[in-house]
């Protein structure tokens, strides 16, 4: 469901060196919300993206948080 979510259920078999930065950046939230977390702590979490990839990043991540009911702390 989370990989549906974050636009990677057709690279579910994937191994990590074959997706991109965006698509691990993307797998990683996915990893970090399947447990339903209260709190969600992400350290530079577009660090190593492009600015259109680290901006499609940061407004999944948004969406999803408020769906989970989670809080979020960054650390850029």
């Amino acid at each position: 469901e989370l990989l549906e979510a974050v636009g990677l259920a057709d690279r579910a078999e994937a191994f990590p060196d074959r997706l991109s930065g965006g698509e691990q950046q993307r797998a990683a939230l996915a990893r970090a919300l399947v447990s339903r977390p209260e709190l969600v702590l992400m350290d530079e979490p577009t660090g190593n993206l492009d600015e259109d990839s680290g901006a499609a990043v940061l407004e999944l991540v948004e969406r999803l948080v408020v769906e989970s009911d989670a809080t979020l702390v960054v650390v850029t």
